[in-house]
C-alpha cells in the first residue's frame, strides 16, 4: 500500500488537484493554509449571516 499511490477519486475534482499539488510542493501546502483557513472562516461567516446554504 506505500509502495505505489491508490487512485482516489475527490469531488470538486479541484480539490484533489489542490492536495497533489500539497503532496508535490509541500513548503507550498504549508504556506498556503492560512490562506484556505481565512477563505474557510469568510464562507462559514457570510453562511452565518445568510442562515445557512442555499438548497438547489
Amino acid at each position: 500500500m506505500i509502495d505505489r499511490p491508490r487512485l482516489v477519486t475527490t469531488i470538486p475534482r479541484r480539490r484533489g488537484l489542490v492536495v497533489r499539488v500539497g503532496d508535490l510542493f509541500p513548503r507550498f501546502g504549508l504556506k498556503a493554509v492560512p490562506l484556505m483557513v481565512a477563505q474557510g472562516r469568510r464562507v462559514q461567516k457570510k453562511l452565518k449571516a445568510t442562515g445557512g446554504p442555499l438548497d438547489p
